[in-house]
């Protein structure tokens, strides 16, 4: 059986993702991910290096493409967002994810709404590469993360022990697929400033949001439950290479 899943698997990894066919692929492996759950149960998975290597490399193929999309938006349904509730629901989550290897996502805002006229699904993104980029490019255990009003606007940041490699960020800019490429690409839709920078002891990512009119419908973000539980969800896909 495992054969079986293992030829599917080759198959979904040897195809080029384009406009066309790139929403199938993430089906299919979707769909694939599943199966192997319900065919296999815990500690088959724990002791058979092939099924660790088909799990890990459909969650970087899905991470591959939902960076991709991101690349390539052009914007959707924006709704009016609390900036510190997202923020909040997906450090949590990240910060549970990653105790097994021994990371701490450490959360700290300021008390109070911080409302604005965003693509949720974008921001979502943004922030998890943030994370994600944090914990992959430093050695840190811990990644802090803080959000802050401004008078114009409000800012993510993301903090942790170490430095930015400048040229590995530089050869990402134009990849379509990178992490930071899905950045630029949601921050721009945002009117929104990026920043990396690097102190003595530390390295940061900032994003800076501008506020704009609100002028849309209230977000309502998904069940926290769902966001930290479901092993297909974002905030799985986002961390996929560190968990």
């Amino acid at each position: 059986m495992l054969t079986a899943f293992y030829d599917r698997f080759k198959y979904l990894m040897n195809i080029e993702p384009n406009e066309s066919n790139e929403s199938k692929i993430r089906e299919e492996i979707n769909i694939l991910l599943v199966q192997l759950h319900v065919f296999f149960d815990k500690q088959q998975f724990e002791s058979t290096t092939a099924l660790h290597e088909i799990e890990r490399a459909c969650h970087n193929r899905l991470r591959l493409l939902q960076n991709r999309l991101i690349c390539k938006s052009e914007g959707g349904c924006a709704y009016v967002c609390d900036l510190h509730e997202i923020c909040e629901n997906i450090c949590f989550a990240c910060d549970l994810a990653l105790n097994s290897v021994g990371k701490r996502v450490i959360f700290d805002a300021e008390d109070g709404d911080v409302l604005f006229t965003c693509y949720p699904h974008i921001v979502t993104i943004i922030v998890l590469n943030m994370i994600s980029n944090a914990c992959i490019h430093t050695s840190a255990e811990n990644i802090f993360v803080a959000v802050r009003q401004t008078d114009s606007g409000a800012v993510v940041k993301t903090s942790s022990e170490g430095t930015v490699n400048f040229n590995s960020l530089s050869e990402s800019l134009n990849k379509t697929g990178s992490g930071v490429a899905a950045m630029l690409n949601g921050a721009r839709l945002h009117n929104a400033t990026i920043m990396w920078g690097n102190t003595v002891t530390s390295a940061s990512c900032a994003v800076c949001f501008p506020f704009g009119e609100i002028n849309a419908d209230y977000y309502t973000p998904p069940d926290f439950t769902e966001l930290l539980c479901d092993r297909l969800s974002p905030v799985y896909t986002g961390l996929c290479g560190i968990i």
